[in-house]
């Protein structure tokens, strides 16, 4: 099924950059290549990168949907009615995934300094995953739209952003090195 998470209903999924970092399981490049260009081409948006199209967890307005106990809660049972909710092109646009596709790109370009388009690819997503930092400088979980304005949801930090982050940086860190001819 690979690139595809479950055809023909959900193409594109961001959970399937997992797969690629940290579980390496997709190893193959041209494998690689078709997860991260369905990801980047469906999923990427303004702020951050949606979890897949028609997700409906935090779409837009979801706090005044509701009550704070119920946000996180189980909707297995009555998933249909917060689908419902969502408008089209307002799914929440997670934090996770930006510092993944920039750790992803700096594992190439370390295998292969060679290779300049994976450089700035994982620029172009570590600076990604730099102003969805909070002011107080922390991690989000997602940004979703709240009255028409993308704001970060209650769950900052995020630990699992966070960690993406730090290893995002020690990567960034280790490829400027190697652009510099300091080796690593």
């Amino acid at each position: 099924m690979l690139p595809f998470e479950a055809p023909p209903e959900r193409l594109a999924d961001s959970a399937l950059l997992s797969l690629i970092h940290p579980l390496r399981v997709v190893r193959e490049l041209a494998a690689q290549d078709a997860i991260l260009s369905l990801v980047q081409a469906r999923l990427k948006g303004k702020i951050g990168i949606k979890r897949y199209a028609g997700d409906s967890y935090f779409c837009q307005d979801y706090d005044q949907w509701f009550a704070p106990g119920q946000m996180s809660s189980d909707f297995s049972e009555r998933m249909a009615y917060r689908d419902a909710l969502l408008q089209p092109g307002c799914e929440a646009q997670w934090c996770i995934f930006d510092p993944q596709l920039s750790i992803i790109y700096g594992e190439r370009f370390l295998a292969n300094p060679s290779d300049v388009e994976s450089f700035h690819k994982q620029v172009h997503y570590f600076n990604r995953s730099l102003r969805q930092l909070t002011p107080e400088g922390s991690c989000p979980e997602l940004y979703y739209l709240k009255n028409g304005e993308y704001v970060a949801n209650d769950h900052t930090p995020l630990l699992w952003t966070q960690a993406n982050q730090a290893l995002a940086l020690h990567l960034m860190e280790c490829s400027v090195k190697v652009k510099l001819g300091a080796g690593v």
